[in-house]
């Protein structure tokens, strides 16, 4: 039986290890980019509520006058 393996050497492991520390950092960069836009957008809505319930309030203040 013939198997065409390469010979793993110290060379090819520590070119494998950056491939996968640059796959691994690219991954990590879409994440933090994606959670950042994930907390933009909370930060926009919680804006939107706290606009709402001050015309609310407002509208309420106005009514009970």
């Amino acid at each position: 039986m013939t198997e065409n393996q390469e010979k793993i050497t110290p060379s090819k492991n520590i070119e494998e290890q950056e491939k996968l520390k640059a796959k691994y950092e690219e991954e990590s960069k879409e994440k933090d980019q994606q959670i950042l836009n994930l907390q933009n957008t909370i930060t926009k809505k919680n804006d939107e509520i706290f606009e709402l319930q001050k015309t609310n309030k407002r509208i309420a203040d106005e009514r009970d006058d």
